[in-house]
């Protein structure tokens, strides 16, 4: 009966979880994703033995050859498809839920309802919905996080029953994890410090020296990596941050992140900005400018993110001191140490060279777990023995996050679909493209920020690497057009020659007629569009420009 009770229970998480994920199914591939097609573009034609070489590589930032290995495989046998890769995403994720759950079951000494809370609030929480929207980036976070909790249960399982082997295979799947992305190393020292404190003895000492060892090891594997030649190392990655800023996000990314998970960060924004109008526009700046927003977001937002947080902080250890009861003590305390131990990792990631101010929706989801558990074991320190109390409090936190959740997979999906059917009308346009193509797509607005003359279509990414990679299914471009960075950068124009084939992207009209110019390319090679951001419709306008070029 209770085992009944316990299928139907996980079945249930299934199917709230996929229901409101679903809507995933109708988004469209992001900027980072885009990135990585063109990279495995340009090693499809590797043989076995340089394939391994290719994700095996040194690499001083990011080290995830599983990833690479994955979604290698999926990218060369379903091409871009992006219904396959969010059916996968959304999959990974149940399964991810699946594990909090019981991981959720040991930590709360059996109790079912405090587990199917923790799983329930972990697979609906808002913010950190990246790490399945993205769905093929997400590949590396939802790996990771699957084998982290999972080496997380077995390694639990260790401090019941304390044979070794538990541990060992935990610290296994937990160095896998990391070769899937490094999010879970922050395990190594939550394990230590468990084992100091669960332990004794023998047992204490040779455990201690066991998760030394492994950690030991991989550091050292990573380190010796700074001595080798590299051949990944993404260009994306900016310089490295000052001392100063490394400091500062190490002390504050822990708040943070509990702070911009229980609260969603898009309700701190719009708090933050009503805010911001209170201060003269000398120090705020205007409203709707650049200026006023990086204001709200860097120094109010800043502040309130940091007093949420420490709030939270505060109160859980006010809680967990007054209270007698130390099984929910322990959780609270066991999620407090998730959260801050697994946030350090990302102050030091590449690419980060100023302050954090609002933590990476992705970064968020393993972390997340933490705080899921020092959640349930907040509010049952807080409710005590009152039942209705906690299920109304429990009920308020998931509505919430419902809110929010269905707020930002709606954004994420309405810019997806306006991204896909520029993508697929330009195409359905041109389904061959002329030996020496060039896209001439203007716009009537600028976006993401960028210089009122910068009129960019709506993509996070260039366009033009956007570009060729889409018409890739059909064109087979030469390799030479994705070494990753060719017409990449937002506000990249450009064109080259490889081998027969040609391929350019411009919005500057003047600078297209100079390249036509010193290439000697036809003007019956150029394709041009405009966009319409009020109504978001792509207009063909490519007799009219080529009619401009004679002019």
């Amino acid at each position: 009966m209770e085992r009944k009770k316990e299928i139907t229970g996980l079945f249930l998480l299934i199917v709230i979880i996929g229901l409101f994920y679903s809507k995933v199914l109708s988004g469209f591939f992001v900027q980072d994703e885009w990135y990585g097609f063109g990279w495995f573009l340009l090693h499809k034609d590797l043989n076995l033995l340089e394939l391994l070489r290719f994700f095996f590589a040194p690499d001083i930032g990011h080290y995830n050859p599983l990833t690479n290995i994955v979604t290698s495989l999926f990218f060369f046998h379903w091409g871009i498809n992006y219904t396959k890769f969010a059916i996968i995403g959304i999959l990974m994720h149940v399964f991810v839920s699946m594990a909090v759950y019981f991981l959720a079951k040991i930590v709360f000494k059996g109790n079912r309802i405090l587990a199917f809370f923790v799983a329930l609030i972990f697979g609906l929480f808002a913010s950190p919905y990246q790490g399945v929207a993205w769905v093929v980036t997400n590949i590396a976070t939802l790996s990771s996080s699957f084998l982290g909790v999972v080496s997380a249960i077995i390694f639990f399982t260790f401090l019941n029953v304390r044979k070794r082997r538990f541990l060992v295979w935990s610290l296994l799947f937990l160095l896998v994890s990391l070769l899937f992305k490094e999010i879970t190393i922050g395990l190594f020292p939550l394990f230590f410090v468990l084992c100091l404190i669960r332990t004794s003895g023998q047992v204490k000492r040779k455990s201690a020296f066991l998760i030394i060892f492994f950690a030991a090891g991989y550091i050292l594997f990573r380190v010796a990596m700074f001595f080798t030649p590299h051949q990944t190392g993404s260009l994306l990655f900016s310089q490295p941050p000052s001392a100063r800023i490394v400091i500062y996000n190490f002390i504050t990314l822990p708040i943070k992140s509990l702070a911009q998970t229980v609260v969603s960060p898009e309700f701190m924004k719009m708090t933050s900005l009503s805010l911001a109008r209170i201060f003269p526009t000398s120090i705020s700046g205007i409203p709707g400018s650049p200026v006023f927003e990086a204001f709200a977001v860097e120094k109010i937002m800043e502040i309130v993110t940091l007093v949420v947080g420490l709030a939270l902080i505060f109160v859980g250890l006010f809680i967990v001191r007054k209270s007698r009861r130390n099984d929910f003590k322990d959780s609270v305390l066991l999620g407090l140490g998730w959260i801050i131990i697994n946030s350090f990792i990302f102050s030091i990631s590449p690419g980060v060279s100023r302050p954090i101010f609002i933590v990476d929706s992705r970064n968020l989801y393993f972390t997340s777990v933490g705080i899921a558990i020092f959640l349930a074991g907040f509010l049952k320190l807080l409710t005590g023995e009152k039942t209705k109390t906690f299920l109304i409090l429990a009920l308020a936190i998931l509505i919430l996050n419902i809110y929010w959740l269905n707020f930002n997979i709606s954004s994420f999906v309405k810019v997806g679909i306006i991204r896909k059917n520029i993508l697929e009308k330009i195409v359905m346009s041109y389904p061959r493209l002329p030996p020496k193509a060039v896209i001439y797509a203007m716009s009537d607005i600028s976006y993401y920020g960028l210089p009122e003359n910068e009129r960019i279509l709506p993509f996070q990414s260039g366009f033009g690497q956007t570009l060729l990679v889409f018409y890739n299914q059909s064109e087979e471009f030469p390799n030479d057009f994705f070494p990753g960075n060719y017409l990449w950068d937002i506000e990249s124009q450009g064109y080259e020659e490889h081998g027969l084939r040609g391929f350019g992207y411009f919005r500057d009209l003047e600078l297209l007629k100079k390249t036509l110019n010193e290439y000697n390319i036809p003007k019956e090679s150029v394709i041009a569009f405009s966009w319409s951001s009020s109504t978001n419709q792509l207009t063909d306008i490519t007799l009219e420009v080529r009619s401009k070029l004679t002019q």
